[in-house]
């Protein structure tokens, strides 16, 4: 992710593989989250995780994270397979 961020990038989301099976199961997803930018300060990571968690909460979903970038960020959901309809 770090090689991939451009100049205004801050921070980063991201859930792994064995969080998208967690959620399929119905645990919900838990978001990773960091800095682009290495900052040593706690307050600087925690910031990111604030805004991550708005973001997330503009979108219509709920979040359950107390704040501290000791923890992930928490979205409680029931994950859904995608119908498609049969080709005609």
């Amino acid at each position: 992710m770090l090689d991939e961020a451009t100049g205004d990038d801050r921070g980063y989301a991201f859930y792994h593989s064995q969080d998208a099976e967690s959620a399929a199961s119905g645990q919900g997803l838990y978001l990773a989250y960091g800095l682009v930018n290495h900052s040593e300060d706690p307050a600087d990571t925690e910031r990111i995780g604030h805004e991550i968690a708005e973001a997330v909460r503009r979108n219509g979903l709920q979040v359950t994270w107390d704040g501290s970038v000791k923890t992930r960020i928490h979205v409680p959901l029931t994950w859904q397979r995608r119908w498609t309809a049969p080709a005609p």
